[in-house]
């Protein structure tokens, strides 16, 4: 199993307890006494048929819920993939396609050719599922138990409690840099300047292969970034095998319908190099007011790709003058999967969205609980609370009924991404929330 899509604590924090204040938060009065069980759901009923079967795959139509996240199962010709949200189903769907594309590629003349006379020769993972589809089957499916709790996240402390030891490990790793450099120019291996040539030849090998890559998945529309280690796989050689060819995938792959689905990587993803997006994101952040510190460990943290990154910020870009970004993304320090984070991309875009429909949020703010939690939330002009989340079907659980700190704000809205038991919808609805639902579409900018 992938370790990017793995359970780990804080997604059982992040996500158990994204209705627990719901525990913390709703009311003091126990309206309710009995619960909801989560349900059995049908696929057709949830998604667009054209996702459910295709040449090579199809999706069971038992669909279970935990009380917030659809879990799916799909079965393809390269294997079993289990999806954990409606957003992840098509994702992996489209993901299905690209792998049957991709070995249509790697068998075109072209491509045969320089694959047999490469030290790519090797049989893909693509090639194997052929013959052990069960070989490959679970290497890729990410299942996480997301059993709503509250909305708060039991994170890292904020950021700027921290900034002096990250500061420390960055100028600790750079004088290890000098001193290691310093002594290949001393004899001690190979010189400086050799050293210097070696890295430039690398580079260039890094940035040609990578823009091979970027270019590849524009045109199966894919994340070049993607979690999928099998997709990952025949990008990696083939985008390598282009490189070294000189080929162009405009020339060798066919254009593919875009089908519909939650998350597209946006046209700046594709198009710019990881570096060059590392420093343009760097720049915004900066000018968001998030400290150096801050900024040098974000763009440290793995569960966040190149593709998330950039994701996040253009989400607290489009929100404006908006004060308080900055503490999304000391937050967003605490992520340690990418899982987690595709998650926290999403509570950020729909505030996003909210802002961008025309009324303006003057600020976002961390509201914490008594478990040390935090809860990012917009307020509007107008003192008005907006809370993101970020599930497929919230249902109504133990620990929604209680009184938290959001009950300070005496206008409140719960903006959902999918849908809400009427259950939930009526017991939520006496508490004073009013009730938002299918607000959000894309998870990254388009």
């Amino acid at each position: 199993m992938n370790m990017s899509d793995r359970r780990t604590p804080l997604v059982d924090l992040l996500i158990v307890m994204a209705i627990a204040s719901l525990q913390t938060v709703l009311t003091h009065d126990v309206l309710a006494q009995e619960f909801e069980t989560p349900p059995v759901l049908s696929a057709r009923d949830l998604v667009d048929p054209g996702l459910l079967s295709g040449p090579h795959h199809r999706v069971d139509d038992k669909v279970t819920n935990d009380g917030a996240m659809n879990h799916f199962l799909i079965r393809s010709d390269y294997g079993e993939f289990e999806a954990p949200s409606e957003e992840m189903l098509e994702i992996r769907v489209r993901e299905v396609r690209a792998l049957t594309r991709l070995a249509e590629i790697s068998r075109s003349e072209v491509f045969a050719t320089t694959l047999k006379s490469s030290a790519m020769a090797p049989a893909t993972a693509v090639t194997n599922v052929v013959t052990d589809p069960v070989g490959t089957a679970k290497a890729i499916p990410a299942s996480v138990g997301r059993a709503f709790r509250g909305f708060f996240y039991k994170g890292r402390k904020l950021a700027h409690k921290v900034e002096e030891g990250i500061e420390k490990r960055h100028e600790e790793s750079k004088k290890e840099e000098t001193d290691r450099t310093t002594a290949e120019g001393n004899g001690e291996g190979l010189s400086a300047r050799e050293v210097a040539k070696e890295s430039e030849k690398a580079a260039k090998s890094f940035f040609g292969y990578n823009s091979a890559m970027r270019e590849l998945a524009r045109k199966l529309q894919i994340d070049p970034y993607t979690s999928n280690e099998l997709v990952r796989k025949e990008l990696d050689r083939l985008a390598a095998a282009a490189f070294v060819a000189g080929l162009s995938f405009r020339a060798v792959v066919p254009s593919v319908s875009v089908v519909s689905y939650a998350e597209e990587v946006s046209d700046l993803v594709y198009s710019t190099p990881p570096g060059e997006l590392e420093q343009r994101n760097n720049k915004a952040l900066k000018e968001m007011g998030v400290k150096k510190a801050v900024r040098l460990d974000f763009f440290e943290n793995r569960a966040f790709t190149p593709s998330f990154d950039t994701a996040l910020t253009e989400g607290l870009k489009r929100m404006g003058s908006t004060s308080g970004r900055e503490l999304v993304v000391e937050l967003a320090l605490g992520i340690e999967s990418k899982l987690e984070a595709r998650y926290f991309v999403r509570m950020t875009w729909i505030l996003a969205d909210y802002r961008r429909a025309g009324v303006p949020l003057s600020q976002l703010l961390l509201v914490s609980n008594d478990e040390g939690g935090y809860l990012i939330a917009g307020v509007t002009e107008a003192g008005k609370l907006v809370v993101p989340v970020a599930v497929d079907y919230l249902t109504w659980l133990p620990g929604m009924e209680h009184r938290g700190p959001l009950y300070d704000f005496a206008e409140r809205e719960l903006h959902i991404a999918g849908r809400i038991s009427p259950r939930a919808k009526r017991e939520l609805s006496q508490r004073g929330w009013r009730i938002k639902t299918r607000v959000f579409e894309r998870a990254e900018p388009q």
